[in-house]
């Protein structure tokens, strides 16, 4: 494996150590698809704010996903979006 991929491995093993249980991260796990997207908002202590949101692969898509990030950024006072993707 090459020097900067185990520094990239590193990296983000701490930056998951520091967002694990963590009250200031809201996540946004992504299921990427060719047209349609699939997303999930929870907490880093697994609380699952919404479950199966569907937005398209386009500009409205993505303002379509942005609202309720917004929303629980506001409401529960999260300071950082963190997004995983799975395609």
């Amino acid at each position: 494996m090459k020097q900067e991929e185990l520094s990239r491995i590193e990296r983000f093993r701490l930056f998951r150590k520091q967002i694990r249980g963590s009250d200031k991260y809201l996540t946004v796990g992504i299921d990427v698809a060719k047209n349609k997207h699939h997303a999930t908002f929870a907490t880093t202590r697994g609380r699952v704010g919404h479950k199966g949101r569907v937005f398209e692969n386009n500009a409205s898509g993505i303002e379509h996903l942005l609202t309720p990030v917004q929303f629980y950024m506001d409401r529960d006072g999260f300071e950082q979006v963190v997004q995983l993707s799975y395609g």
